[in-house]
């Protein structure tokens, strides 16, 4: 089992597979939406996507460990409400669905946050 801040074990990385309908899926988790990805990657072409995910995943590394740091009820809703809009413009739906649920008013674990940050960002980085 994948405990969160673990590195990844290499073969969840040899598990992470195209599924569904234009999801990158690791394990059993959807996790990135590639059809978001490969527009992107249209709009912006090559060379600027791939500037835009080095930016992005470390931009959000820091995010998220400053959000994991701060603890449930306390993160930051600045800093959840960026995650939320990146992870939206890269196809990152699970990471952005977790921080969408701190706006509803739910508490968003940070335990389960890194998780889930740290499976999707394995999931683009096998891409």
């Amino acid at each position: 089992m994948y405990r969160a801040g673990a590195p990844l074990p290499l073969i969840d990385l040899f598990r992470a597979r195209m599924g569904g309908v234009g999801s990158l899926v690791l394990g059993d988790a959807m996790l990135v939406n590639t059809e978001r990805l490969n527009a992107l990657r249209g709009e912006i072409g090559e060379d600027g996507f791939d500037q835009v995910i080095e930016m992005f995943l470390q931009e959000s590394d820091e995010v998220v460990t400053r959000l994991a740091a701060q603890g449930m009820g306390r993160m930051s809703d600045a800093d959840l409400h960026f995650l939320k809009g990146s992870a939206l413009t890269l196809g990152f739906d699970d990471l952005a669905d977790l921080c969408r649920q701190s706006e509803t008013g739910d508490q968003v674990q940070p335990d389960r946050l890194q998780d889930v940050w740290e499976r999707s960002r394995a999931a683009v980085q096998s891409r």
